[in-house]
């Protein structure tokens, strides 16, 4: 249990220092992620306390009838992390392949441009991946909030712990990366002389 409490500690200083650095330098993306982080687990929260109050969800943690099967495909939905960074890339690959295509042709015709789409395509797709992990973050929080509350029978210290130490890792992943089109190594100014 030493070993668990040393990781949850380590992640936790992982996040404030995160939190610390992106603050320092963009300190308006902090606030939006804040904000974001904040009304989803206020949802999160109210949707889970709404579900076992009613009975959707049973003193264990488990759904129950339809409205609890509800519950658990919108969490399931809001947890597939997968499925949410396929759909940025693929979106991602149908606005810059297409450019970069286009670039390759013009460039042997002698008319070649800039690929233009390139840098806010991947402004786009960071802020949504950002706002992903930020969901799946808030969700395992917000469940690991309910289920100490509601005493779920089920939820023994692993579930938490892990719940816990992933949701962190997430949120301090969001700040470390706060914005990486100014970071030196992604500048192309910083690359070409």
């Amino acid at each position: 249990m030493t070993r668990q409490i040393v990781a949850l500690l380590g992640i936790f200083l992982f996040v404030v220092f995160s939190v610390h650095q992106a603050s320092s330098r963009h300190p308006r993306q902090v606030a939006v992620i804040w904000y974001g982080f904040s009304l989803a687990l206020t949802g999160t929260l109210l949707v889970g306390l709404w579900a076992e109050h009613t009975g959707a969800i049973d003193s264990s943690g488990f759904p129950q009838g339809d409205e609890g099967k509800l519950v658990l495909r919108a969490f399931n939905f809001f947890l597939d992390l997968n499925g949410e960074v396929t759909i940025i890339v693929g979106f991602l690959a149908l606005l810059i392949l297409p450019q970069f295509i286009s670039y390759v042709l013009s460039g042997l015709s002698g008319c070649a441009w800039d690929l233009y789409l390139l840098r806010e395509a991947s402004k786009y797709a960071y802020i949504f991946i950002v706002k992903s992990f930020a969901t799946v973050s808030v969700i395992l929080t917000g469940l690991v909030i309910i289920g100490l509350i509601s005493s779920w029978k089920q939820f023994i210290g692993t579930s938490i712990l892990l719940c816990t130490v992933l949701g962190l890792t997430l949120i301090a992943g969001c700040f470390a990366a706060t914005d990486p089109f100014t970071s030196p190594c992604l500048r192309a100014s910083d690359w070409v002389g």
